[in-house]
């Protein structure tokens, strides 16, 4: 009967976080030399695709891991996972998720274009995103996992098997958006996996069924939204069981 735990506490600063996406480079002079229209804030500024530096993470977490042998043949293993990541001194976050789908899902509203004077921000519709999670970083998980040793006679064994995963809710920007229908999340699930493995004596050879994903969740790994607000998703493998 033994009891091995493991754990793991951290706190990290990221710094100058990147980001890659069209911003800044210069500002130009326009070919009519007249100032921009209100209309066009951006006429007289040179953007590009590139990687940029911007706003600090803090990332404090703790890892629990143990593997315990509550009798003979037994074993229950498992993990938990904390980890609370938070976005800081980011203030070109640029809100232009589906503003148009918004608007006609009665949904909150993307914030003005802003035409001020700081040029690196022309254009932008400036959102505070102070305090949210780092994208697919869900504050919570928990695993569980245990099986039994059954010995049959002439030195062959059946070792039944299950595992639990579960994943509290995750966002998949820094946005963390929440609205109905077009939101970029996905809520806290459980999977859970099973199998069946019969051994021959001194392992010559085994044979297993199996299940992966035995509740068929339908649980999002990324999703986006298409133009004209239609979502597409990738989702986890659906429930698949065979033999090996």
């Amino acid at each position: 009967y033994t009891l091995s735990l493991s754990a793991t506490a951290f706190f990290m600063k990221y710094k100058g976080m990147q980001l890659t996406g069209t911003y800044f480079v210069n500002q130009i002079i326009p070919d009519n030399g007249l100032p921009c229209p209100a209309d066009q804030p951006k006429c007289d500024v040179y953007e590009t695709w590139r990687t940029i530096n911007v706003g600090k993470v803090n990332i404090p977490g703790l890892e629990l891991e143990w593997d315990y042998k509550p009798w003979r043949g037994a074993r229950l293993g498992g993990g938990f996972a904390y980890i609370n990541t938070s976005v800081h001194d980011f203030n070109s976050y640029s809100d232009d998720y589906q503003c148009d789908v918004r608007t006609e899902l009665g949904l909150p509203a993307c914030p003005a274009v802003y035409n001020g004077p700081d040029k690196t921000l022309l254009g932008r519709r400036l959102a505070n995103i102070e305090g949210n999670h780092l994208p697919n970083t869900p504050k919570y998980q928990f695993n569980v996992n245990f099986s039994q040793e059954f010995g049959l006679e002439n030195g062959y064994k059946l070792i039944p098997y299950v595992k639990v995963n579960w994943r509290d809710k995750a966002y998949f920007d820094l946005l963390n958006s929440d609205f109905a229908h077009i939101g970029r999340y996905q809520k806290a699930y459980a999977m859970t996996d099973a199998s069946v493995r019969f051994e021959a004596p001194e392992d010559k050879w085994h044979a297993e069924l199996y299940v992966r994903n035995l509740t068929d969740e339908h649980a999002k790994t990324s999703t986006d939204s298409a133009f004209g607000g239609f979502m597409r998703a990738y989702y986890v493998e659906p429930r698949m069981y065979g033999f090996r």
